[in-house]
């Protein structure tokens, strides 16, 4: 549960959290990490040790984190979007679109709690997800580009997007005209092309394609997991 001026956050249990001096603007959450983006800009994490920003220290035995209190991601920059990936959680920089992400860093780039900046994605980017081993954004021109964990830097892959979305598995982005495009791992037909056979979890493939059966006018995409779910302009899923 989480509500502006304070909040009751769950990780592996519910736990009670201090009430925070900013409203809550958004928050993403992965299997080990939850982030909450502040109306101040500022991130607030808790889960994984890296991804919230803070050495804190693993227990083995229970596997959950000694202090599960959402905890200030250390730097001055001041986000205006966030999203947390199974490597890095990342933000856009509200004063130039500019990436940062903490974390197992894409592009050979050390591991830290600190953000730093990835200049491979540019500036002026209105989106972003970070995916398995990639992050991805929407840039300038409403063109979809990914860095791969070895610090490839794929480009316009999708055209005229404006929503993007994530997840371990695989990665959608839905177009102006209300189309869904989706790349990455197809184990259990999650790029909706009809088939389980292209992009195994071993294989990924980075060619986006539409997906099969939807209605022209889709609003809105999630990617949670192995699922993918599209809402329509009449609400249905």
């Amino acid at each position: 549960v989480v509500s502006c001026g304070g909040a009751a956050l769950g990780y592996r249990a519910m736990r009670e959290a201090p009430r925070m001096s900013s409203c809550i603007e958004d928050f993403r959450l992965a299997h080990d990490a939850t982030c909450l983006l502040l109306q101040n800009g500022r991130v607030h994490c808790f889960g994984n040790p890296r991804k919230i920003g803070k050495e804190l220290v693993w227990d083995p035995d229970t596997e959950v984190l000694q202090d599960p209190e959402p905890y200030p991601v250390q730097t001055e920059v001041r986000f205006s979007a966030i999203d947390v990936g199974p490597y890095v959680a990342c933000g856009l920089r509200r004063e130039d679109g500019s990436v940062w992400c903490w974390g197992a860093h894409m592009g050979h780039r050390p591991r830290g709690v600190y953000p730093v900046e990835y200049p491979e994605l540019g500036k002026g980017n209105v989106a972003l997800a970070s995916v398995a081993g990639r992050v991805c954004v929407i840039g300038e021109e409403n063109a979809v580009a990914c860095l791969t964990y070895d610090g490839e830097l794929l480009e316009r892959l999708v055209e005229d997007a404006v929503e993007i979305e994530g997840s371990t598995w695989s990665a959608c982005a839905r177009t102006r005209q209300g189309e869904v495009w989706c790349w990455g791992s197809n184990d259990v037909g999650e790029l909706g092309r009809g088939t389980t056979k292209e992009g195994r979890l071993d294989e990924w493939t980075e060619e986006p394609g539409p997906v099969q059966g939807l209605p022209p006018d889709v609003e809105s995409v999630r990617v949670l997991g192995q699922t993918t779910c599209a809402i329509t302009k009449e609400k249905q899923v």
